[in-house]
């Protein structure tokens, strides 16, 4: 839990334009202030499902797809065909930017809720797409730079998406800090801070529950006590704020 940047990405057909693209934006990653960026890989059939331990394990993981069944429950996993893409090391505190096209199969075999037979499941997946996301949230974390770390982080990983629109394979970006939407940086440095109270003051309550046996990157903070005061308060205001709404919607 914790703040995070989610994208999509649609690709060119070709596994060569797909490969142009990556290389595209492996160039603008490194031109970024990144911790660092990794050469591109590139895995095909077997060797594109996870393995204990491999040091692309990360980008394997996050190309995964969950198929769906025509209820909306889950049918199973996908694993892609071909997987060409890279990884950022983003900031201290924040998770790793999987970047990547991946190919998959038109059909997964699913166990069949019913008689317990295997079955063909459509995957609906496009030719060479990619989602993913990055938490940016724990790089606010005050021993690793605070805000400016945080921002150095969130910033350049919209730049970098927005490089992928400039190529024309961002489909969808949702920003859960806002700013890819408004590019307001103060509004996200409140936001940060924000988040950052609200976590603190669930996992406090959380902790109350199993006698403080909980821990999370949120309580490493120093001031995590001032931060779960004030998420508290900024919960308190919430809820005041909903009964205020209810009793006037009420006197209509």
């Amino acid at each position: 839990m914790g703040l995070t940047i989610h994208w999509s990405f649609q690709g060119p057909p070709p596994k060569a334009d797909a490969l142009a693209v990556i290389e595209k934006m492996r160039q603008r990653a490194l031109d970024l202030p990144f911790d660092s960026v990794s050469e591109i890989v590139q895995f095909q059939g077997p060797d594109s499902d996870r393995q204990q331990d491999h040091e692309f394990d990360w980008l394997k993981m996050i190309s995964e797809q969950l198929v769906w069944n025509r209820d909306l429950s889950l049918g199973g996993r996908c694993p892609a065909d071909e997987l060409v893409g890279f990884v950022v090391d983003v900031a201290p505190g924040a998770e790793p930017m999987g970047v990547y096209l991946a190919d998959y199969p038109t059909m997964i075999l699913v166990d069949d809720e019913r008689t317990g037979e295997p079955r063909e499941l459509p995957t609906d997946l496009v030719t060479w797409c990619g989602s993913s996301f990055c938490k940016t949230q724990y790089s606010s974390h005050p021993d690793l730079g605070g805000v400016s770390t945080f921002l150095r982080a969130h910033l350049s990983v919209v730049r970098l998406l927005d490089f992928s629109k400039e190529l024309g394979i961002l489909r969808k970006v949702v920003d859960e800090g806002g700013f890819s939407e408004n590019r307001d940086v103060p509004a996200l440095v409140k936001t940060i801070g924000d988040w950052n109270a609200m976590i603190a003051a669930g996992a406090g309550a959380i902790g109350d529950l199993f006698d403080g046996n909980i821990q999370g990157p949120i309580k490493t903070f120093p001031d995590f006590e001032h931060l779960e005061a004030k998420g508290h308060d900024k919960i308190d205001a919430w809820l005041r704020k909903i009964k205020e709404e209810r009793k006037r919607d009420q006197g209509r």
